[in-house]
């Protein structure tokens, strides 16, 4: 995601859960003996809902706010201490997050710059997603088979992406396995897409562990499998966690197929009262329950 409205889109966005039959049994009985807390222990704080943000230098970098149901309804970004562009976002009865509209602030003048719709069904799943940014546009639908979902999206910039996406659940509705199949169906120096074009292939695997009674991602891979048939990790990730549950510290690999070194990257978080600071210096203020 380039800008900072897109970045909130998947930040508000809502997981669509069902459950993993396929590799559930394995996958659960692996995640049994990762139970690393038997009494639960509130902390106070709702690390689901940021207040504020502040960079480094100590200036307000973002602002959320909720409306009297808790629901995230505007977050506003800032640079040098002015409101830069905001996203506010709308929901339906049900509670569903049906649409976000973004501008960017120019000199007290408000210019659109793209947001998103959704579709849900009965079951509040979501079944539909249409995004329209500055320079791309994304459109998805869903449908669901059980335990699976499959996404079928297309995404539009200079280049074009097909994807079909498989992801399965386990029962308590954590994606453990991820199958897609991504085509470059336009380059970006073509006219004409291509849906002939054999995909590359990314399967993910997550597994979790349960953490001061509630479940977090433990790691995940990514094995990237080229339309030239060349096989590798393209990434991995691994979390660690507080006796609280609270992220402490990731570790991710990433490898781009392009014949460079695998590049590797450390983020470590700590956390005073109601705040997490990343290693960068940014601090993030959460609501008290």
């Amino acid at each position: 995601m380039k800008n900072h409205y897109l970045t909130i889109l998947s930040l508000a966005s809502l997981a669509v859960l069902a459950g993993c039959a396929s590799n559930g049994n394995n996958q659960n009985a692996q995640n049994d003996t990762e139970q690393q807390s038997a009494q639960y222990v509130d902390d106070g704080i709702d690390w689901e809902k940021p207040l504020y943000s502040l960079d480094k230098m100590g200036d307000t970098s973002t602002v959320y706010q909720y409306n009297a149901s808790g629901k995230l309804v505007k977050v506003s970004f800032y640079s040098d201490n002015s409101e830069e562009s905001y996203s506010t976002y709308y929901y339906d009865a049900a509670g569903n997050d049906t649409s976000c509209v973004s501008f960017f602030v120019d000199e007290s003048q408000e210019l659109p710059c793209g947001g998103f719709s959704k579709k849900f069904d009965s079951q509040n799943r979501v079944i539909a997603y249409e995004m329209n940014g500055e320079s791309e546009s994304e459109s998805s639908t869903y449908r669901y088979e059980g335990n699976k979902k499959i996404t079928e999206s297309e995404s539009y910039s200079e280049e074009i992406y097909k994807d079909v996406i498989e992801t399965y659940f386990d029962a308590d509705g954590n994606d453990t396995l991820e199958i897609d199949k991504s085509q470059l169906v336009r380059r970006a120096d073509e006219t004409e897409p291509d849906y002939t074009v054999k995909p590359d292939i990314y399967t993910t695997r997550s597994t979790y562990v349960t953490i001061n009674g509630k479940k977090v991602l433990k790691s995940s891979i990514t094995n990237k499998e080229t339309k030239d048939g060349q096989k590798f990790v393209s990434f991995k990730k691994d979390n660690e966690y507080d006796q609280y549950g609270r992220l402490t510290k990731s570790i991710c690999v990433s490898d781009y197929g392009d014949g460079d070194p695998t590049r590797t990257s450390t983020y470590t978080y700590s956390y005073d009262g109601n705040c997490k600071i990343e290693d960068n210096g940014y601090k993030t203020y959460y609501a008290k329950k």
